[in-house]
């Protein structure tokens, strides 16, 4: 059968430490491959033959003792990494649960009135200006740069253990990851996120990132007000303005820098009236905050594997605080955006 002929050429060339074994598979070191090892249980040719189904058993066997040999080590070195975590980084966006994530967007919902993260919009009457503050918690870029770029003990974990194959669900038989494999997924997705791999395996720093935002031609939600209706003009993360009347129906983006520091941000609707107004939305917090908002604001889920996203901006009205001026804009980045984390952070 040339399945076991495959099989066993690849096993004999393995070496007799589990982990420099498993690292020949993943890696297709000295002709071993794990489409090789997995010869019998993933050649839909043998499915029903009973000779392949016994022989897949030793398949099986094999990743289970890769596994089994590999895991105590592995637990040591990853208990480091989530220890670094804990220090650094829980609470804070990303590293909050996605409980936690719904309970404050249900707040942001609620809008200026809803508590935390709101803060009580402040009116300035000299100015006709009206400012509500969303607070938004997130990873400093001290803690950034250590967990994910200077300090090697992300890299050093996927490197010294492989783990690419495991954590991305391509190999499934060999498993001694277990329960951390989304975590660590979505810590491996923030790290390429915020500082993406040169083609040569090597990182960059954040350097210069855009996205592009549009506003979409969609009626306002209950109990509020299309901010076209309330404002001729809409300033978003700077000085890149839409205008509601012409630019929504003409599909018209900006290309915004995505900004990465703790410098507060905002979106600014202008009623340009004779006795016009502003009402802001500012955005503090650390330097994630505007990812943060995408996320805590988005209507529907993302598409094109988490790369657009369509969020809901609400202003405060200076004149007519009751009306609620609302746009949803559609946000596309350049590579996906992760989600928060399955089972980090605190509910409380």
């Amino acid at each position: 059968m040339r399945a076991a002929q495959t099989f066993q050429r690849c096993v004999a060339g393995l070496d007799d430490a589990p982990l420099r074994a498993w690292k020949q598979l993943a890696l297709k070191r000295d002709g071993a491959s794990l489409a090789d090892f997995h010869a019998f249980s993933s050649n839909p040719r043998l499915r029903g033959s009973a000779e392949a189904d016994r022989l897949k058993g030793v398949e099986d066997h094999g990743a289970g003792l890769l596994s089994k040999e590999i895991r105590p080590d592995f637990q040591d070195r990853s208990r480091e990494l989530w220890r670094r975590v804990d220090r650094c980084c829980l609470d804070r966006f990303p590293f909050i649960s996605e409980r936690t994530l719904r309970r404050k967007a249900d707040a942001f919902e609620r809008g200026p009135t809803g508590g935390e993260p709101w803060s009580a919009p402040t009116l300035d009457r000299g100015r006709r200006e009206a400012t509500a503050v969303l607070t938004l918690e997130t990873l400093t870029n001290d803690a950034m740069d250590q967990l994910f770029y200077q300090d090697e003990t992300l890299d050093g974990l996927f490197d010294d253990f492989a783990l690419d194959p495991i954590v991305s669900g391509e190999e499934r038989a060999v498993d001694f990851v277990g329960s951390e494999k989304e975590k660590l997924r979505t810590l491996r997705q923030w790290q390429r996120f915020l500082f993406p791999p040169r083609e040569e395996g090597r990182q960059e720093d954040r350097g210069k990132k855009e996205f592009t935002i549009r506003l979409l031609e969609r009626p306002a939600g209950a109990g509020r007000t299309y901010i076209g209706e309330r404002a001729g003009r809409v300033d978003l993360f700077g000085p890149y303005t839409i205008r509601p009347s012409t630019d929504a129906n003409r599909g018209v983006a900006r290309s915004v820098p995505l900004v990465l520091d703790d410098r507060p941000q905002s979106v600014s609707a202008v009623n340009e009236d004779r006795n016009g107004w502003t009402g802001r939305l500012e955005l503090r917090g650390g330097p994630l905050k505007l990812l943060y908002f995408v996320q805590l604001a988005s209507v529907e889920r993302p598409r094109q594997d988490g790369r657009v996203w369509t969020v809901r901006v609400e202003v405060p009205d200076f004149d007519r605080p009751e009306l609620r001026p609302e746009g949803i804009f559609e946000i596309t980045f350049d590579r996906p955006l992760p989600g928060v984390f399955p089972d980090l952070g605190s509910d409380e």
